[in-house]
């Protein structure tokens, strides 16, 4: 069967590559940022499913959580950007900040039980299923 995330993850870059060859400086760099998450997103989802082991599995739950992170945010900025909308400095400093906050507290999984209490995975049908109590 397919892995339909590796053709998401080859279709996402290939996009990523054309947006680079047109790339201008009028274009917002929030969007540009977005071109750059969402592989990166994606190639997480598919380590997740070739995973084998919870290692493996975490690391691809980690990676994914970047684009569910930060893509957001950078959308956010696009759309204020896009609608002429100008929000101080601080502020988008501030919700950086916040978002990194967050993403830090993912980086401690498999480490600590502040996101994850407990993670624990099972071989079903030849895909690999991760269990997870939430911190």
């Amino acid at each position: 069967m397919i892995n339909w995330y590796f053709v998401f993850f080859a279709f996402s870059l290939l996009f990523s590559g054309i947006y680079a060859v047109i790339w201008r400086k009028r274009f917002p760099v929030f969007i540009t940022c977005i071109y750059i998450f969402v592989p990166i997103s994606i190639l997480g989802y598919y380590l997740l499913s070739i995973a084998q082991a919870v290692p493996e599995a975490l690391l691809g739950v980690k990676i994914s959580y970047i684009g569910g992170c930060y893509a957001n945010l950078f959308l956010m900025y696009s759309i204020f950007t896009l609608c002429n909308l100008n929000i101080k400095k601080w502020i988008r400093f501030a919700l950086f900040v916040i978002t990194t906050i967050s993403y830090c507290f993912v980086l401690t999984i498999g480490h600590s039980e502040l996101f994850y209490r407990e993670v624990t995975g099972e071989i079903i049908n030849n895909y690999f299923i991760l269990h997870k109590v939430y911190g």
